[in-house]
């Protein structure tokens, strides 16, 4: 019987970085990465002050969407999808910015709302998870919010998106270097306040596995490892028990973004962030009593490709 594959591009314009995957997918969702690029542009920077895309970010921004339209036209994918998450949601002039990404660089740029961000995100984050995933609590910790997605016997239960992330929290909440525990104290508060709208949506969980995605996590497993050169197939599936997740968090709320930067595992331009990224998932582990995390570096750009992919086929 043919099996069909198709070459897809999936492209995720984020609040803190853009990602872009050129892959081969099967009708196992299985995904054969033939080009992977990510770069943090920033684009939430300031919004959480102005309401507004800040124009530096804006250019930012539109110089690596350029620099990834061209290697898309390079590889001729059967299909693109391209999309915006909170910042571009929320943001005051983010259908401007949408309409000038399409106009110079090409790429028809769609921002998706919340529960459809959850509902992609679950997609891709679970196609790489090893054993039972019919029953899943997974986080995605974004830059401007935070969505969850529970999956209850393979189906989705219920998603729920709350405008905490690790680029507004920071702004809002952690002036110091490092950060004095009043600011840790008041983000905490902030962070617990959304919570009880998260339960409130979610429900009963039920006997769940924590499963997280988006760069915290994966962060935290990289220092967890270690990890000199990121290695995704290293990521995906690591587990992170509470108590390490609290000692990392300890050590990186007592140091300044400086020695954050020469942390092992933490990546070039996330060393500001990773105090409230690191305080978010906690929270949640604390909230819904987790002892462990299972972490996975496939997320919102993976569940763009593989629902791309089911788009293509029902085309045929």
């Amino acid at each position: 019987m043919w099996a069909r594959t198709s070459r897809v591009a999936a492209v995720d314009v984020g609040t803190n970085t853009i990602r872009l995957l050129v892959a081969r997918i099967n009708e196992q969702h299985v995904i054969h990465v033939e080009h992977s690029d990510r770069e943090m542009t920033r684009l939430g920077e300031g919004l959480a002050h102005t309401g507004r895309i800040a124009d530096v970010a804006v250019e930012r921004s539109l110089a690596v969407l350029g620099r990834f339209s061209e290697k898309i036209r390079e590889l001729a994918p059967d299909g693109v999808a391209v999309a915006a998450t909170s910042a571009v949601r929320e943001a005051e002039n983010g259908p401007q910015f949408a309409e000038r990404v399409r106009a110079e660089t090409g790429l028809d740029l769609n921002v998706i709302p919340g529960d459809e961000e959850a509902r992609l995100t679950a997609l891709g984050a679970s196609s790489v998870l090893n054993g039972d995933t019919r029953n899943l609590l997974i986080v995605d910790i974004g830059g401007g919010s935070t969505e969850f997605i529970l999956i209850k016997g393979g189906e989705q239960a219920a998603r729920v998106s709350v405008p905490m992330g690790v680029v507004t929290a920071t702004e809002r909440f952690l002036e110091g270097d490092p950060p004095r525990q009043p600011e840790l104290y008041d983000l905490d508060e902030f962070l617990r306040k959304h919570m009880r709208t998260v339960r409130e949506g979610l429900g009963e969980l039920g006997n769940v596995r924590l499963v997280a995605t988006a760069g915290t996590p994966t962060t935290l497993a990289a220092m967890d490892q270690e990890m000199t050169v990121y290695d995704p197939a290293r990521i995906n599936n690591h587990v992170l028990p509470l108590l390490r997740v609290e000692e990392l968090y300890a050590r990186i709320a007592r140091a300044s973004i400086a020695e954050r930067a020469r942390m092992t595992g933490i990546e070039s331009g996330r060393e500001e962030l990773m105090v409230s990224g690191c305080a978010i998932l906690l929270r949640v582990m604390h909230d819904f009593q987790f002892g462990a995390v299972s972490v996975s570096d496939y997320g919102l750009r993976e569940g763009l490709a593989i629902d791309l992919f089911e788009r293509l086929g029902r085309s045929v």
